[in-house]
């Protein structure tokens, strides 16, 4: 059975969401298992596999006692290949700072609708200066 931009906008809709409640197997069961992910981009060298998708997931906890990232825009490329997603992140830190930070992700997708290469484009110091 051939994939819809329904099935992509269900995967990356319920990506975002399993970040709230730190649901890792809900974020897992998006993966391919030969993930790539440039989390983010030029600032993190590049996670490979499902192993490595999960360690990245469960260090969030250590930054933040709470997250959710919505996300705010999508767009599916017409070959059901690719989608940008412009999102917005609100946390809370381990200290009780609210943190809030937003960035763009493109994806890349697999002919199953999970996403096979997250590259990830946000400013890292906007999280970290608001834990200070």
């Amino acid at each position: 059975m051939a994939i819809t931009k329904a099935d992509i906008h269900s995967t990356i809709t319920n990506y975002f969401n399993s970040f709230a409640g730190y649901n890792v197997e809900q974020y897992l069961s998006h993966l391919s298992t030969d993930v790539i992910s440039y989390d983010p981009v030029g600032a993190a060298e590049p996670t490979y596999g499902i192993a490595a998708a999960r360690e990245f997931f469960l260090g969030i906890p250590n930054l933040m006692r709470d997250l959710t990232i919505k996300a705010d825009h999508m767009e599916i490329t017409a070959d059901l290949q690719e989608v940008i997603v412009k999102w917005s992140a609100v946390g809370t830190s381990l200290g009780g700072k609210v943190v809030q930070f937003d960035g763009f992700d493109l994806f890349e997708m697999d002919d199953t609708a999970k996403i096979k290469v997250i590259k990830a484009y946000w400013q890292p110091e906007t999280m970290v200066s608001q834990l200070q």
